[in-house]
């Protein structure tokens, strides 16, 4: 049943885009296209850990995060840690 599901998903999102894969360009997904792995590498680790926090904390969940992400250049920048803030 699940796999049927996610087929049919699969076969209306192929449709919807016309049987052809998405093209991003840098605007979309600076992280991408960036030279260094190393920045591609720590972007995408801070973003899942965003997602995870999300997920666990909505509060601050916004229906659209569209650029808001910077790329991480270094193991010194501090949004590698995961940093909890209490409030109130």
């Amino acid at each position: 049943m699940l796999v049927a599901a996610a087929a049919a998903t699969l076969a209306v999102r192929g449709a919807a885009c016309g049987g052809l894969p998405q093209v991003f360009s840098w605007r979309d997904n600076p992280a991408a296209f960036h030279a260094d792995r190393l920045t591609r590498g720590l972007t995408y680790v801070h973003v899942w850990v965003r997602n995870v926090m999300l997920l666990m904390w909505p509060r601050r969940l916004c229906c659209e995060w569209g650029g808001d992400v910077d790329l991480v250049h270094s193991l010194g920048t501090p949004r590698v840690g995961v940093r909890v803030r209490v409030r109130d």
